[in-house]
């Protein structure tokens, strides 16, 4: 008789933690999650680039001046100083420019502004990008872990 009872109970508790599961996981799949891809980033620059500048700068092209600019972002040896690093600010579009200049690939600086102006729009348009920090939310970001 016991034995029955703890079989019953079991089953109950067994039967709400299946529940809860099946809950989290319909709850997660109603989600709206937005995930960068990088190719529907450069897919998205490509499509909406200038007509005069879509005839010089190539779906090619515009990976390679996102790369370079990523790498200046990421790369805290590329860059000269402490400041305050941007995604598309004119040091990173100069950057950018520079190397690929060097490696033979020599784009007008209006155009890789344009690029670069592109892929925030993308950014914003996906939700990536939100409104700017205040001095005090940066204050707090930069205050160790206690």
């Amino acid at each position: 008789m016991t034995s029955g009872i703890l079989l019953i109970i079991l089953s109950v508790v067994f039967l709400i933690v299946a529940l809860g599961f099946g809950w989290q996981e319909k709850r997660a799949m109603a989600e709206d999650v937005t995930i960068y891809s990088v190719e529907d980033s450069i897919a998205y620059v490509a499509a909406n680039l200038a007509p005069d500048t879509a005839q010089i700068i190539k779906r090619s092209d515009v990976r390679r001046i996102l790369e370079w600019e990523v790498r200046y972002l990421q790369d805290p040896g590329v860059r000269a100083g402490d400041g305050t690093v941007i995604a598309g600010g004119l040091p990173s579009a100069e950057f950018a420019q520079g190397t690929l200049e060097t490696m033979g690939f020599p784009y007008d600086g209006p155009h890789i502004i344009e690029v670069l102006d592109l892929r925030a729009e993308y950014l914003a348009g996906i939700g990536a990008i939100g409104e700017p920090l205040s001095a005090d939310e940066i204050a707090q970001l930069e205050l160790p872990d206690s």
